[in-house]
Parts: C-alpha cells; structure tokens; sequence
C-alpha cells in the first residue's frame, strides 16, 4: 500500500494520493511514510502549519525518519527560515550521510550565508554520491562563476552535461564563459 501511495504522490495525483494516505492511516493506524506524504501534500496544496504537523507526527513514531527532517527542512528554507533549515538539513545527513539532496540544499544555504568554503564542501560531497548528482555540480559552478573562477565554473557545468546532456542552462552558461574566456584572451 505504501509503494502504491509513493507512486500515486509521485504522478502527480495529489487528490488521489490524499485519499489514499488518509485510508492508511484509518486502517493501519499511525504510519510514519503515511503522515510524511499527507505532510509533502499539505505543503504542495500551501498549508505549513498542516504540513509540519505531520512531519512532527511523523518523527515522532520514528525519530530516525531521515524523509520528515528533510521536508520539515524544505518548508523552513521555502519560508526563508535558513537557520531551522539547516539544523533540519543537518540532521537529515547524520542518518543519511548520502542523501544529495540534503547535502546540495545545505550547500545552497552556506552560499547564501557567506560560507563559500563550506559551501564547496558541501556540493562536492553531493557530487560524489554514488551515479552523480548533477544539481551540486550546476550549483558548485555557479558559485565559481560569481567569483569569476571561469575555468573552475566550466569543469563543474562539463560534468553536468556528462550527467545530464540535455541541460540547458548548463549549455547556456558554458557558451557564456567560454565567450568571455575569448574575450580575456584577445585583450
């Protein structure tokens, strides 16, 4: 029943997955994933408040429940909360150290506060999680671009197009620089 929800939540079918995650929790009682998902669509349909209610309901049958810290995550950061966000991204890689995710969105946070060297840290780290991760990358390049390290910026944008070819941004970004590289050189 829970890989039939996990699927109807990730079609798109939020009524449909609603409906089901409710019947779950009638009939199976309180259930961790079941609270969770009602939680990502409570925050999907735009009621916080709702939606981080079940997440706390959620850690509060499995506090090791890495899925409810990094939505609880999200909302905080989505609501410019960037502290809580942190802690909750924080405490989403202490169970789930591979969770690229977690490690690009607490990045993204350590470049919004100053902390570039955590930061690069951070993204790297996304990166390396086992088949790639190419949002670290187009990220980690993007902090280069704005520090003018172009070369930097270019390697991080060349792995992801070797992830994921069809990325245009990372195409547009590359012609940009390799633009301004031209530039430099003529001078």
């Amino acid at each position: 029943a829970l890989g039939l929800l996990r699927l109807t939540l990730e079609t798109g079918d939020l009524k449909g997955a609603e409906a089901m995650a409710q019947g779950l929790l009638a009939s199976a009682g309180s259930d961790p994933e079941a609270l969770n998902s009602l939680g990502v669509l409570s925050m999907a349909a735009g009621r916080g408040e709702e939606a981080l209610r079940y997440f706390k309901e959620a850690l509060a049958l499995n506090p090791a429940y890495a899925g409810a810290y990094y939505n609880i995550a999200g909302l905080y950061q989505s609501s410019g909360e960037m502290g809580l966000a942190e802690s909750y991204y924080k405490k989403t890689v202490e169970i789930e150290p591979f969770n690229a995710d977690a490690l690009n969105n607490l990045a993204i946070i350590r470049d919004i506060s100053g902390d570039e060297t955590g930061a690069i840290e951070l993204f790297r780290r996304a990166e390396n999680v086992p088949g790639g991760f190419y949002k670290a990358s187009y990220n980690l390049g993007g902090l280069y671009y704005r520090k003018k390290m172009y070369v930097e910026a270019m390697a991080e944008y060349a792995r992801v197009l070797q992830l994921y070819p069809g990325h245009q941004q990372a195409k547009a970004r590359t012609a940009e620089i390799k633009r301004l590289l031209n530039e430099t050189d003529g001078k």
